[in-house]
């Protein structure tokens, strides 16, 4: 997996005069684009640019052990992701 790169906190939009932090910017101007699917794909909304990079780390976090777990092959089943991987244990 690719190492995360330092946040830049320049890129928000507003909507509804709530503001949802829909995407922070890497140093290259990227991210993760199956970090962006998974919100897409689960209508999720961030209410901060804190909570925004909170829960980015965690999906990463999860994406590390779904791969380490899928590797291996004393199992019988895989992982994926779900609307719990950007939460912390």
């Amino acid at each position: 997996p690719k190492t995360p790169k330092p946040l830049e906190r320049d890129l928000f939009l507003f909507k509804n005069e709530k503001f949802i932090c829909v995407a922070f910017l890497f140093a290259e101007r990227f991210l993760d684009s199956e970090f962006l699917e998974y919100l897409a794909h689960h209508g999720k909304e961030y209410s901060n640019p804190d909570e925004f990079e909170k829960r980015y780390l965690n999906f990463l976090e999860s994406s590390k052990i779904i791969e380490a777990h899928n590797k291996r092959e004393d199992v019988g089943f895989k992982l994926g992701h779900n609307h719990f991987s950007d939460m912390s244990e």
